[in-house]
C-alpha cells in the first residue's frame, strides 16, 4: 500500500493565556501574538493496483518437466522400462518403478516424496541389464536381465532378492526383453531381442501360483507365438480386447527404420497365439522404431519410436478404425532429452511418463497445456486483496478448446502475484491459432489497472522447415536432419534424413504440408511425407557441372531448384510427382550478378522469392515464367 503522511497538518491559531489578555487589555494598541503548531495526522493508504498479463501456450500434451534431476543425476543411468503400483494397499501404490539398464538396478520413484529411492541394489540375485519390470499378482516384482536370459522375483515391498523366477534359457529363452502378465496369470516373455538371425518368439511361463495340473511358478509352458526370424522382439501388452501385442524393432531385416508392432490373439481366444495382423506398419505415422506398446483408459494404444524420439498413438481395436494414426502424441521438439525415447507409463495423476536412455531422464507430459495468467499487484497491500475472474470466449470457444474458468482470487497480505489456471483443451488439429480472454472485475483492497489478459492458443502446424546438415547438439540427433517449426518457434519433429540423403540444403513443401521435398548437395531430391517417411527419390539432371544446390521450391506440380555457383533457378515440370529415376530441367533463367551466392528460395503464391544473401541480404521476387522476370524486392 502507498502511506501519505500529513506533513503540515493544521494551523492552530491560540490567543495567550489570560495574563496576556488581561495585559492586552491594558494595551489596547499590541495585536495578540499567534503560534504555529504541527500535528500528525492518521495514516491514509492508496489502494495498489492489479494487473493481468496475457499468455500464450501451445495445444497438445504439456511438458511438465524431468522427474527428480538431482536423484536422476545421482542414481539413473540408462532408464528403460517402467511400471506404476497400481495395487492399493500396498506399501509403495502409486510410486514409479524403472529399471536403471547400465546400473543393473531397479529405482522406486516415492509419489509422495517425488523424489527417487534405490529398490533392488545393483546387481542383485545376479541382477544385470535390467531391462523390463512387472508387478505379479502376489505382489512381488519380477524383472527381465537381458544378457543373462532369466527372469527374477524381487520383494515387491523391500526390494530384496526372492528367486530366480524364470531360469536361465529355459524353453529357449534367449535375451529375454519385455513381459508381462497375461489374464490369465501367466507370464508372457519376448526371446532373441537383437539376436538378427534367429526366430523371435514370445514364451509362456506358468505364472506366480500352481497351475491346474500342478505347473510349478515360473514353469515353461510353451512357445506362445512367433514374430519372424531377424523381428527382434522387444516390449509386448496386453490390450483391451484381450489380445497379445508385441513391439518388433525388426533390425535383423536388413530393412532400416521398418519397426512394427504385431497383434495376436489372447489367452482366451479360439487360437492362443495365433497371428491376428500387423497392427502398426513400419512407416504408419512415421512410426520407425515402435517401442513399449501400452493403452489409455480409452483404448488408445500410445508408442515410443527410438529412432523419432516421439510419441506416436493410435485407435484401439474396439475404435472405429482399429491401429490408425491419430497423432504425434509427443513430439521431438517438446523435450529434446528424449533420446531415444524407450519406456513409458501412464500415472495416477493421469500424466504420461516417458524414460530418455541416453540424458538419464524421466519426463512427465499432461494430457493437456493449461493457460497460466499471473495476475500482479504493483505493490504489497497489508491486508487482504480479492479480485473476481472469468473467462470470455474470442476465437477460441469454451468447451471446445479451453475449459471455462471462473471465481474468485485472494492475495493474502504481502503477497504480490497470483495465477489463474485455465485447461486447455483443443485438440491439436493444427488448425488456426486461437484466442480467448481473461478479465478482472468486482476488486476489493485494491484497484485494476489492466482488467483483460488474451490467452493464445498456438496450434501445432509446421510453419517452416529447416535442412541442417549436421548433428545436432543436445536433441540426440545424430546427423543430417530436417527440422520442422511450428507456432512460436517450437519444433514439431526433428526427422533424420534418410540414408544417401546426407548432405541436405534446402527443404519444401506445399500448403497442404503432406509432402517434403528436400534438395541434397548431390543434386538428388528426396521426398518425404510429413513424418519423415521416405517416400522415393530422384537424380535432379540438365544442371551445370558446378552446379551447388542450395535451395528449392514447388507449386504442388512443378519443382524450382536454385544454383547458387552460377545463380541460376532451374524449372523441373511436374517433377512434385517423381519418386524416382531422373529428370532434366524444363528451363532455367539467370539472377542478376549480385544473385551469385543465392543459399535458399521459396515459393510464395505466384511468385519464388530468393534469398540471395549473403551478398546484398535482400529477398528478390520472381515471377513463374520462363524467364523468371523479377517483379518486387524486399530487405531481409
Amino acid at each position: 500500500m502507498k502511506s501519505v503522511h500529513a506533513l503540515l497538518s493544521r494551523y492552530i491559531r491560540l490567543g495567550h493565556t489570560r495574563r496576556h489578555e488581561r495585559a492586552t487589555l491594558t494595551r489596547p494598541h499590541r495585536r495578540p501574538r499567534h503560534q504555529l503548531y504541527l500535528e500528525q495526522l492518521e495514516c491514509r493508504d492508496m489502494p495498489s493496483a492489479l494487473s493481468i498479463a496475457d499468455v500464450a501456450v501451445r495445444e497438445g500434451p504439456a511438458n511438465l518437466g524431468i522427474l527428480d534431476p538431482a536423484g536422476a543425476s545421482a542414481l539413473l543411468n540408462g532408464p528403460r522400462g517402467m511400471v506404476f503400483d497400481n495395487a492399493p494397499g500396498t506399501a509403495h501404490y502409486h510410486d514409479l518403478f524403472v529399471t536403471s539398464y547400465r546400473t543393473q538396478s531397479v529405482l522406486r520413484f516415492d509419489w509422495a516424496s517425488q523424489t527417487y529411492q534405490p529398490f533392488v541394489a545393483p546387481g542383485s540375485g545376479g541382477l544385470a541389464d535390467s531391462f523390463a519390470l512387472a508387478f505379479g499378482a502376489d505382489g512381488n516384482l519380477y524383472v527381465t536381465a537381458l544378457s543373462q536370459s532369466w527372469v527374477l522375483q524381487f520383494d515387491g515391498t523391500t526390494g530384496g532378492f526372492l528367486s530366480t523366477f524364470v531360469a536361465t534359457g529355459s524353453g529357449g529363452l534367449t535375451n529375454a526383453s519385455g513381459l508381462a502378465f497375461g489374464p490369465d496369470g501367466d507370464l508372457y516373455v519376448s526371446s532373441c531381442h537383437n539376436h538378427d538371425n534367429e526366430t523371435g518368439q514370445v514364451l509362456k511361463f506358468q505364472g506366480t501360483s500352481v497351475g491346474p495340473n500342478g505347473e510349478q511358478p515360473g514353469q515353461f509352458l510353451g512357445v506362445y507365438c512367433s514374430t519372424g526370424i531377424g523381428t527382434d522382439p522387444g516390449e509386448l501388452t496386453f490390450g483391451p480386447d484381450g489380445n497379445l501385442y508385441v513391439s518388433c524393432t525388426n533390425l535383423g531385416s536388413g530393412i532400416p527404420n521398418s519397426g512394427f508392432v504385431n497383434r495376436y490373439q489372447g489367452p482366451a481366444g479360439i487360437s492362443p497365439g495365433q497371428f491376428i495382423d500387423t497392427f502398426v506398419p513400419a512407416g504408419r505415422g512415421g512410426a520407425k522404431n515402435p517401442r513399449s506398446p501400452m493403452f489409455d483408459s480409452q483404448g488408445h494404444l500410445y508408442v515410443t519410436d527410438g529412432i523419432l524420439n516421439e510419441v506416436l498413438r493410435y485407435q484401439g481395436p474396439n475404435e472405429a478404425n482399429p491401429g490408425a494414426f491419430i497423432d504425434t502424441y509427443v513430439t521431438s521438439g517438446q523435450e529434446k532429452g528424449l533420446g531415444p525415447a524407450l519406456g513409458e507409463a501412464i500415472g495416477p495423476d493421469a500424466n504420461l511418463y516417458v524414460s530418455s536412455r541416453d540424458s538419464n531422464e524421466i519426463t512427465r507430459f499432461a494430457p493437456s497445456s493449461q493457460a497460466s495468467f499471473v495476475v500482479t499487484l504493483d505493490s504489497a497491500s497489508a491486508n487482504q486483496v480479492s479480485v473476481n475472474y472469468a473467462t470470455a470466449n474470442g476465437s477460441a470457444v469454451a468447451g471446445t478448446d479451453y475449459t471455462q474458468t471462473s471465481g474468485t482470487l485472494i492475495f493474502p497480505a504481502g503477497v504480490t502475484s497470483e495465477t489463474i489456471n485455465v485447461p486447455i483443451t483443443t485438440v491439436p488439429t493444427g488448425g488456426p491459432n486461437k484466442t480467448f480472454t481473461m478479465n478482472l472485475s468486482g476488486a476489493s483492497g485494491a484497484t485494476i489497472n489492466r482488467s483483460q489478459g488474451t490467452g493464445s492458443i498456438l496450434n501445432r502446424q509446421t510453419k517452416f522447415f529447416v535442412a541442417d546438415s549436421a548433428s545436432s547438439p543436445g536433441t540426440f540427433v545424430f546427423g543430417p536432419s530436417t527440422f520442422e517449426y511450428g507456432s512460436g518457434g517450437t519444433s514439431e519433429e526433428i526427422t533424420p534424413e534418410a540414408n544417401g540423403d546426407t548432405a541436405p540444403r534446402g527443404v519444401a513443401t506445399t500448403a497442404a504440408g503432406t509432402t517434403v521435398w528436400v534438395v541434397d548437395a548431390s543434386k538428388n531430391v528426396y521426398v518425404y511425407d510429413n513424418h519423415g517417411v521416405l517416400q522415393g527419390s530422384w537424380a535432379a539432371t540438365g544442371l551445370s557441372p558446378t552446379a551447388t544446390l542450395t535451395g528449392i521450391a514447388t507449386n504442388g506440380t512443378d519443382i524450382w531448384l536454385v544454383d547458387s555457383y552460377t545463380a541460376k533457378v532451374y524449372k523441373y515440370a511436374g517433377a512434385a510427382s517423381r519418386l524416382s529415376g531422373s529428370q532434366s530441367a524444363a528451363s532455367s533463367f539467370s539472377l542478376p550478378t549480385k544473385g551469385k551466392g543465392a543459399n535458399a528460395f521459396l515459393g510464395v503464391g505466384r511468385q519464388l522469392r530468393v534469398n540471395r544473401f549473403p551478398n546484398d541480404k535482400i529477398a528478390h521476387a520472381h515471377d513463374l515464367s520462363p524467364n523468371g522476370v523479377e517483379s518486387n524486392k524486399c530487405q531481409s
